[in-house]
């Protein structure tokens, strides 16, 4: 009487794909804008390293999403 429970990244479903992928790419680009204010400044200085480890890791995710959602 085990039910085994979807894990929502290993078996992505459309809807969620589409939404991870909205999600990330929104979050991403408004971390962007608040962080470097990016009309009067350029977004690539070292001190904005961490603001791209951060956008590294959200795009690692999505494409491990990718993945699992092809797999299937």
């Amino acid at each position: 009487m085990t039910k085994e429970s979807s894990n929502w990244m290993k078996d992505p479903t459309t809807i969620q794909l589409i939404l991870f992928n909205l999600f990330s790419s929104f979050g991403i680009v408004l971390l962007i804008l608040v962080v470097t204010d990016l009309f009067t400044e350029n977004p690539f200085k070292k001190q904005n390293l961490l603001l791209f480890f951060l956008a590294l890791a959200s795009a690692i995710a999505t494409i491990k999403l990718h993945i699992n959602y092809w797999k299937k």
